[in-house]
């Protein structure tokens, strides 16, 4: 399956359905070029995800840290973890994703399994997400697997639930005994301080920005000082407060470009800005083209400015 834009709530949570009750976990194939806004924007889930790319190179964004994986590789995400990612430097890459909740590697949040090892991973702040290469051994094995995993979910050949069922427990399992020298064994885990502030920042950004924000109206959205926002906003995601606005102004005026009938100066009013011409200079720096030029691109029928 092939996504083309990231559908989030208020609180920058994906609010996709990733496979079914009865079997929750799902394949994505992740053309980058496909995006309405040429990459994978900012968004969390509660399910696990597994990445691993096809062609080109990925620039991943998680909590504050920054890698880049080049074709071969890959990576885990963990539960709650705030990320995005984008081509590095090519201008387009692929990889694929794979979408998993938890429940479908034990027998619920009773069981042992879930109790002694699951909630742990899902609960270690030190592990927001892990890279893997083809030099480490069980980091190999985990890639193997994904490639697996990927074939048989399109395969779908008798029983193909219980292999891929089988593989995804066989990376966790590889994961789990690689790092438990930093998985916290301790069942009163939080998430950090970092993560529920820039949630809540994000959420007020969300709600407000085709409004006129300041930075201390976003600090107050998680009761911090100026500073400490600026602080928070680096760590956690690699961006400026007013950076994040800005591209998230600009993947509005995007999806208004592509799916409304509303004039640019109206697609510029509506998503916070006042001047034309800002918003005209702001979106040729984030899209590498003008508002009028990604209308047709993409529809062929540009309408009136």
């Amino acid at each position: 399956m092939q996504l083309t834009s990231i559908t989030v709530d208020e609180n920058q949570r994906e609010t996709t359905s990733h496979g079914s009750i009865k079997f929750p976990m799902m394949v994505y194939l992740d053309n980058m070029e496909k995006y309405d806004v040429g990459y994978i924007s900012w968004h969390w889930h509660n399910e696990i995800e597994f990445a691993k790319v096809i062609q080109g190179e990925v620039e991943l964004s998680a909590n504050g840290q920054t890698v880049i994986l080049h074709e071969g590789e890959g990576a885990f995400i963990n539960s709650g973890v705030l990320h995005m990612e984008k081509p590095w430097k090519a201008q387009n890459a692929i990889m694929f994703t794979v979408v998993i909740n938890t429940i479908l590697l034990s027998d619920g949040e009773q069981s042992i399994i879930y109790e002694k090892y699951i909630y742990p991973l899902l609960n270690s702040p030190e592990i927001p997400f892990i890279t893997f290469n083809m030099k480490t051994g069980w980091e190999a094995e985990c890639l193997t697997l994904l490639e697996k995993i990927y074939h048989t979910f399109q395969e779908k050949k008798f029983a193909f639930e219980f292999c891929i069922r089988n593989y995804i427990c066989e990376i966790c399992f590889l994961i789990i005994y690689n790092n438990q020298n930093i998985i916290s064994m301790q069942s009163n885990s939080h998430p950090s301080n970092n993560q529920q502030r820039i949630k809540k920042m994000i959420t007020y950004i969300h709600n407000n920005y085709q409004d006129s924000i300041q930075l201390k109206d976003i600090a107050s959205a998680a009761h911090i000082s100026n500073s400490e926002c600026y602080r928070c906003f680096l760590k956690s995601i690699g961006m400026k407060p007013f950076d994040y606005l800005i591209k998230f102004r600009m993947e509005n005026a995007a999806q208004l470009l592509l799916e409304s009938k509303m004039t640019i100066s109206e697609i510029a009013s509506a998503t916070g800005f006042n001047s034309l011409s800002y918003f005209g200079k702001m979106f040729k720096q984030y899209l590498s083209v003008t508002p009028s030029e990604y209308r047709y691109m993409h529809s062929g029928n540009p309408f009136q400015q």
